[in-house]
């Protein structure tokens, strides 16, 4: 779902949904699968700076969200999470 304006209880339901998506996934990997190079240590540490970024922006009343800089962060932290997966596949 791309968010648009006016930003909507659907779109907010959605976008936490989402939040809650992004802190399981961050979560999982800090358990789970521990960053073993710096490459990897860098898509760890922005990804979890652009969950946190996500959470700021989503805090914010629903008539001044701004929504493209939320799908922007919604995209960049799926793409993290991607390149994370990929690289960490990559070390086996």
């Amino acid at each position: 779902m791309r968010y648009q304006r006016p930003f909507t209880r659907a779109q907010r339901r959605e976008a936490s949904r989402v939040l809650r998506s992004l802190a399981t996934t961050f979560s999982t990997i800090r358990r789970t699968y521990r960053p073993t190079n710096p490459k990897q240590r860098r898509l760890y540490r922005d990804l979890r700076e652009v969950i946190e970024e996500f959470a700021a922006t989503l805090s914010t009343a629903d008539d001044t969200m701004d929504t493209a800089e939320l799908n922007r962060l919604r995209e960049l932290a799926t793409t993290l999470a991607i390149q994370y997966a990929a690289d960490r596949l990559g070390d086996r």
